[in-house]
């Protein structure tokens, strides 16, 4: 006999639990948000708290990490600050 945990909102399930353990159905998702732009000019933080609450109502819920993106281009190195989006979803196949 297998529970599931249900999403009443999409009648799906997150969790199996049956005798052979326990079936994660989701996918991870990860989305970064650069918080600047290519010269260094910081975007609107409405736009920025736009984007997030687009996310909010497609998705249950995510996780924030503040992060540095470092690159090098033409012997110039470049240091990025954005938004790192861990964003758990039901997989597309079901």
């Amino acid at each position: 006999m297998e529970n599931r945990l249900i999403n009443k909102n999409r009648l799906d399930y997150i969790y199996t639990v049956n005798s052979n353990g326990v079936k994660k159905s989701i996918e991870t998702w990860n989305l970064t948000i650069p918080l600047h732009d290519n010269d260094g000019n910081p975007f609107n933080q409405e736009i920025i708290d736009s984007i997030l609450e687009e996310i909010s109502l497609n998705y249950p819920g995510f996780t924030i990490v503040n992060n540095i993106g470092y690159w090098k281009n033409l012997g110039k190195k470049y240091l990025d600050n954005n938004l790192q989006l861990i964003i758990d979803t039901f997989p597309f196949s079901q």
